[in-house]
């Protein structure tokens, strides 16, 4: 079997930039299934459930470029992982084309490709294999800090363990990431996802107006706890913004061409629309959304959350 270096430089040669690499032989002690587990447990719990030859784990981090984005009003901001290219599609693609080359080394084997939306917990992958811990964020935090990307082979390869290493020392008492969160999602010492704007701006269905002042003006995401991290390095980004009225005039079908290839593409044309909304109106108030009313009448969704803006007198309390 190669060697964790060896497959390492592999995946560094398919993705073109810095990747670390470990493996993890799975140890059924790490999974003990519930007792009342049902179906949804055992999906996002149990390796077992996906692959019931599993024996170890390839798992492999990808830094990306934390990005402060300048933007004036009637622009929208986007978490840093929404303004390249898709990861999911990135990763996915180099972990195919190393399960190939593994293929070409050891022959045919079983595996399954996980990259953030396929059912088990990455963050708990990645600490597995050493390749970081749950930092006060609640983010994996690394030697290259938290601004990464998680993918990982379930295989039924009978390798050993081979871990990379990791300071565990980095948030020592540092607790800038908590202090930054303008929602407070991070007070408790857990995440709190009813505040975390990332997972509100992430949600179906329609949002209520505490929910609508946390957005502020982030159409996807959030990267206000990595920016406060010292272990994250940060950059201008040189991209243009998102303008916020595209979202509300694009066609679906424009919006499929177009936007395909970004992180986001898969809350779907509606959810962006609902979120554009809401970014308008934190920004400039109900008047602003008065000729979407058309767009807004195509989705009950998005209607309901129409009527309730101008239901609302909005003050004005837009957060970071």
């Amino acid at each position: 079997m190669l060697s964790r270096i060896e497959l390492q430089n592999i995946i560094k040669n398919s993705l073109g930039c810095d990747v670390t690499l470990a493996i993890y032989a799975l140890e059924e002690e790490h999974f003990k299934v519930q007792t009342d587990a049902d179906n949804d447990w055992h999906f996002k719990n149990n390796p077992y459930h996906h692959l019931p030859s599993a024996k170890s784990v390839i798992v492999i981090t990808v830094p990306y470029a934390l990005h402060v984005q300048r933007i004036k009003k009637g622009q929208a901001r986007v978490a840093s992982i929404g303004i390249n290219d898709d990861y999911h599609q990135v990763l996915a693609k180099a972990l195919t084309d190393l399960a190939n080359i593994i293929e070409q080394s050891e022959g045919a084997f079983d595996y399954k490709i996980f990259v953030d939306k396929h059912g088990l917990d990455d963050k708990k992958m990645a600490t597995l294999s050493g390749m970081g811990y749950v930092a006060k964020n609640q983010l994996l935090m690394t030697n290259n800090g938290t601004v990464i990307n998680i993918g990982y082979l379930l295989t039924s390869l009978d390798i050993p363990t081979s871990r990379a290493g990791v300071d565990l020392n980095a948030c020592e008492s540092c607790s800038k990431c908590v202090d930054a969160c303008p929602t407070g999602a991070l007070d408790s010492g857990r995440l709190n996802l009813e505040k975390c704007r990332a997972f509100i701006n992430q949600k179906k269905g329609v949002l209520n107006m505490r929910e609508v002042i946390s957005m502020g003006d982030w159409l996807y995401g959030c990267d206000i706890c990595q920016y406060a991290c010292p272990k994250n390095k940060v950059e201008i980004c040189k991209r243009p913004p998102l303008i916020v009225k595209d979202f509300l005039t694009i066609s679906k079908a424009t919006f499929k061409r177009d936007y395909a290839d970004r992180s986001y593409s898969y809350l779907g044309l509606t959810i962006l629309r609902r979120n554009a909304m809401i970014v308008l109106y934190n920004q400039f108030g109900v008047e602003a959304l008065k000729p979407y009313e058309d767009v807004f009448k195509r989705s009950p969704m998005l209607w309901q959350q129409y009527c309730l803006l101008k239901s609302e007198n909005k003050d004005d309390t837009s957060i970071e």
